[in-house]
């Protein structure tokens, strides 16, 4: 069988699924893409045995039969990079190899058969959330750097997905920062439910999704989630474990609060951050109407910046990791951001203007 196609529709199937092939792995066919190529339509998928992506498109090909192989991800990924645009790509596919030619140039890469290849069997879902593609990916790109990794308390290595009374929330915490938003979407005829979504399939879904108005279908069940992007379909398999109460961790007596421009503090931070020490550490200073931002590096090289803030109550000092801090004002859109606390040895709650988001960060001594 000989496929016809282009640079740019071969290479756009294959990085919509080559993120999920892990580079080093036990298992060879894991290294590898599976194609199936049926009635004009070519279909790739990639595996780690956690997660699975497809991503389909028409394609002209000679042959009426169905067929099945494999090729090795990054290598196509990376050949294919290599040819100029629009370049022409042809595929013959005959036992377990795989001519790839383009111009004068041919390959030559060995299959795997493709009945090695693991399928994500298992996965059932229960519940199903309609939502716009653009209000996802905002969602997930409001929280998603507040999420462990590596961490031994492993239902913490994942984005928290509630249902609860017909909204949506996303959560996310590593134990010294946690970001909650909800989303502005009602979710009807759904069941209430808590789900671990792992950290690297959030990474995947927040590269698949664009800032698009395209609806999206999030199926939902005790083990899986699985959403359809397009001509991409996603599952992967739920952390199996239970969240922390989180809501127990968002303070109620902050009384403390301070208003500041977004970008001046910003940059005030960035400054702090590049004579700060190796925890990135910072002290905060708060008198009426004035932050002082004190960093010391390793080498007691010093920084001291005063930014000018609408705050009247009594003076305090607290201290943060500065690149905690620079992480919530990335993510929160508004031109003014709010900072609560009780006092300098309390959680300091974040918000925008008007509050999206809330956003909480422990503080440290200094």
């Amino acid at each position: 069988m000989i496929i016809n196609t282009t640079k740019e529709q071969l290479l756009g199937l294959v990085q919509n699924v080559i993120g999920v092939v892990e580079k080093r792995n036990t298992n060879p066919i894991l290294a590898n893409i599976l194609f199936e190529l049926d009635d004009n339509k070519i279909r790739l998928t990639a595996t780690d045995t956690e997660i699975q992506i497809k991503a389909s498109d028409l394609l002209d090909f000679s042959g009426s039969e169905s067929i099945l192989f494999t090729v090795p991800g990054k290598k196509l990924a990376d050949i294919l990079k290599s040819f100029p645009d629009q370049a022409a790509i042809a595929l013959h596919i005959e036992n377990n190899n795989v001519k790839l030619s383009s111009g004068s140039f041919k390959v030559n890469l060995y299959a795997l058969p493709a009945s090695q290849f693991p399928n994500l069997t298992g996965l059932d879902t229960n519940t199903s959330i309609e939502i716009a593609e653009k209000e996802l990916k905002k969602l997930i790109d409001s929280v998603h750097f507040a999420m462990a990794n590596q961490d031994a308390r492993y239902f913490l290595n994942g984005m928290l997905l509630e249902i609860k009374d017909g909204r949506l929330r996303l959560v996310a915490t590593d134990g010294h920062r946690m970001g909650v938003i909800n989303s502005e979407v009602s979710v009807e005829n759904s069941e209430n439910g808590q789900y671990i979504i792992p950290r690297k399939a959030i990474g995947e879904i927040s590269r698949l999704l664009q800032d698009g108005e395209r609806s999206l279908k999030i199926e939902l069940g005790k083990n899986a989630l699985m959403i359809s992007i397009g001509d991409i379909e996603f599952s992967c398999r739920l952390i199996d474990g239970k969240y922390p109460d989180y809501e127990k961790a968002i303070p109620t007596q902050n009384n403390l609060e301070i208003i500041a421009d977004k970008i001046q503090l910003k940059a005030a931070l960035q400054r702090a951050l590049i004579l700060a020490d190796e925890r990135r550490a910072a002290k905060l200073k708060l008198e009426e109407w004035k932050l002082y931002i004190e960093s010391t590096s390793n080498e007691q090289d010093s920084a001291q910046e005063i930014v000018e803030i609408n705050y009247q109550g009594e003076a305090f000092e607290t201290g943060f990791n500065l690149s905690y801090l620079l992480d919530v004002l990335n993510v929160i859109e508004s031109e003014v951001v709010h900072m609560k606390f009780k006092d300098g040895s309390s959680t300091c709650q974040i918000t925008g203007s008007p509050a999206t988001g809330q956003y909480m960060v422990s503080p440290m001594r200094i």
